[in-house]
């Protein structure tokens, strides 16, 4: 019976982080080709949607790396985030939120890492303009898999918070 129940939340997983890393990849894509010559205005000059390569990490950090230093840091991160993922839904005490949020996460991760392996560089093109809020005049340009892993992040923190009450 808790084999059924594995095979059955692995799957659902499976699914979820399958369909997250193509909606990624596709928006990528599009993005890639509508924004090649012109940026797009969606809430004045607040929302924009604006076509940037990124081939560091969040905030461009470690572009200045030894090249094998970086490339084994950005493969790490996805497949650890996938192996906690994996070893977390196997728990018996795993929630709803933590695996929906390790889901989220890991399919982050991993819409990411396919830029960097088959690009190079991940694309970005969502851009907020922040009027100097926090030093920013505009946030860096992001994408859907950083919406993922903010979002993943910020739900397995509570679940862990929530957990400790």
């Amino acid at each position: 019976m808790k084999n059924q129940i594995l095979k059955k939340r692995f799957l659902k997983a499976g699914i979820m982080i399958v369909l997250l890393v193509a909606a990624d990849q596709i928006t990528k894509i599009v993005a890639d080709i509508v924004l090649a010559e012109k940026t797009i205005s969606v809430i004045g000059d607040f929302f924009q949607l604006d076509l940037a390569y990124n081939p560091g990490f969040g905030f461009s950090m470690g572009t200045g790396w030894p090249q094998w230093l970086s490339m084994a840091i950005k493969i790490l991160i996805p497949l650890s985030a996938a192996l906690f993922t994996f070893f977390r839904l196997k728990a018996s005490d795993c929630t709803r939120l933590e695996a929906l949020s390790l889901i989220l996460l890991t399919a982050g991760a991993f819409g990411n890492l396919i830029d960097r392996l088959f690009r190079g560089y991940v694309i970005d093109f969502l851009l907020f303009k922040m009027y100097g809020l926090f030093g920013f005049q505009y946030w860096p340009t992001f994408n859907v898999a950083d919406i993922l892993v903010v979002s993943g992040t910020i739900g397995f923190a509570i679940t862990q918070l929530l957990a400790a009450v």
